[in-house]
């Protein structure tokens, strides 16, 4: 690995870096949230439902939509739990051993480095 590259992946690792647990689970409450509301868009796309639509579905505000779809707000269990029943689909919940991620997304790096050499 080139020195620019070496020295932007520790600037990105930097910025990672948490100062906190509390900051490193709020960033994870956040992208888990994120990570619905994309899977809600498309859900709402495929059965062309607009969020208006959706707030009334919930029986809550479009402002609180919104918020949600912003991500100022977070989703819950009961707010899945309406989108499911009101669209006729079930989320899916799995689990994901990070350690074996990690590793996986390392052997990645590692195979694109040597592509990388050789070119």
């Amino acid at each position: 690995m080139n020195f620019e590259k070496k020295n932007s992946l520790n600037k990105l690792n930097q910025m990672l870096e948490f100062k906190s647990s509390n900051q490193k689970a709020k960033l994870e409450e956040e992208l888990l949230s994120l990570k619905f509301i994309a899977t809600i868009e498309e859900l709402l796309e495929q059965n062309d439902v607009n969020r208006s639509d959706l707030a009334n579905i919930l029986d809550s505000s479009k402002s609180y939509v919104s918020q949600v779809f912003s991500g100022d707000k977070m989703v819950n269990i009961r707010i899945l739990a309406k989108i499911q029943r009101a669209l006729n689909v079930s989320f899916k919940l799995y689990a994901v051993d990070n350690n074996r991620f990690q590793f996986e997304k390392f052997l990645v790096i590692c195979i694109e480095e040597s592509i990388f050499k050789t070119i």
